[in-house]
This record gives structure tokens, C-alpha cells and sequence, in this order.
């Protein structure tokens, strides 16, 4: 169970791949930009150097080449820049938040589900138990009108679902399977309960 609860979900690592891949992009677009900007300064420099003259033609002809070396290296990257602004502008941008948003539920919906998984308990009903223990148990629950036969008839709209350990009174939001159900106390926020600690949730079922 442990290995379970500690394992990403497919939902989860897709979702961080995605976040991943925003968070480059952005990365390489200020990288961009930053190269941009730097060549622009070099070549800011070059022509300064060029203004105050004092050069032979040789080197005339290297600060030319250094320029236009730069020049190629700025137009390089101006092509990469102008593709990807596209992308994050026109998609990256937009869709942030949304990506985020939908990641925290993804890993909030793990979280619950793997929670449920860990705490669910299943009682055998016949496997490793004494047979006459089962028939006996069986009968004592044989049921009339929907109400155990050994419980007097009492309109079932009257029953609250009671939790056994508090007696506090539940409401039942939803049922996970035969033996957990999804119930909220006045008060307080929603929970897995397991349905033997719920008091009186059979006649509650039979009156809906």
C-alpha cells in the first residue's frame, strides 16, 4: 500500500511534463531576448570604436568582420524568438493558469483516491469463518418490509443516520462501495466512514 500511495499517477506526470514544458519555453524566450539585447550592445560598442577612427585597413576590416559576426548571431536568435513568442503569446500565455489549476486537482484528486485505497478495509463475509457462524448471522438479518425483523416496525423517515461512536447525526453524501459511504457531520467537512459505524442507515435507505 505504501509503495501505491508513494507511486505518480500517469494524470500527475503528464500534467507536471506539461508545466515543465511551459516553464522552458518561458526560460528560452528571456535566454533569447537576453542574446538579442546583448548583440545589440556589442554592436553598439563596435560602431563606437569605429567612430573614433585611428584604424588601419586591417583592422577595418576585423572590427567589420566582428560586427557582422554578431550580426548573424542576432539574426539567429531574432528567428527563434519571433517562433516561440507565437507559441507562448498565443497558447503558453493563455493557457497558464488553466494548466495550474487543473495540475492542483489532479494531484488533489490522487491524493483523495490513494487515501480511500489505503484506508478501505473488507471484512470477509464467509472466507476463513466457522459456517454455522455465517448461517446464524444471516438469519438474525433476515429482513421484513425493508426493516430487520428483530427491530420493531417504525417509519423509516423518522431515522437519522447516527454515527455510532459520537451519536452525532450524519448526512450521506455518497457511498464508495458496499462498506464505505462518503457522509458529512453538522459542522465539519465531508469523510469516508465505514458503514458499520453509521447507525441506522439501513431504514435511512429504505425511506428514499
Amino acid at each position: 500500500m505504501k509503495e501505491m500511495k508513494n507511486k505518480m499517477c500517469q494524470a500527475t506526470k503528464y500534467s507536471e511534463q506539461l508545466l515543465e514544458i511551459y516553464n522552458n519555453i518561458n526560460s528560452e524566450v528571456r535566454r533569447l531576448c537576453a542574446e538579442v539585447n546583448t548583440a545589440d550592445l556589442y554592436d553598439l560598442d563596435m560602431l563606437h570604436i569605429i567612430e573614433k577612427g585611428g584604424f588601419n585597413a586591417c583592422e577595418g576590416y576585423k572590427f567589420a568582420k566582428m560586427i557582422y559576426d554578431s550580426r548573424i548571431k542576432r539574426r539567429k536568435a531574432k528567428n527563434e524568438l519571433e517562433t516561440l513568442k507565437q507559441l507562448k503569446n498565443n497558447f503558453i500565455d493563455k493557457n497558464m493558469e488553466l494548466l495550474n489549476k487543473t495540475h492542483q486537482e489532479v494531484v488533489r484528486r490522487d491524493i483523495i483516491l490513494k487515501d480511500l485505497t489505503e484506508r478501505k478495509v473488507y471484512n470477509n463475509r464467509v472466507i476463513g469463518r466457522d459456517t454455522t457462524e455465517v448461517v446464524t448471522e444471516v438469519k438474525s438479518n433476515v429482513v421484513v418490509n425493508n426493516i430487520p425483523a428483530s427491530v420493531p416496525k417504525v417509519d423509516p423517515m423518522s431515522l437519522t443516520p447516527i454515527h455510532k461512536k459520537t451519536n452525532a447525526k450524519l448526512q450521506v453524501i455518497s457511498k464508495i462501495d458496499e462498506d464505505h459511504y462518503v457522509v458529512k457531520k453538522k459542522g465539519c467537512g465531508m469523510q469516508v466512514m465505514l458503514k458499520k459505524n453509521i447507525l441506522n442507515l439501513e431504514y435511512f435507505q429504505s425511506a428514499k
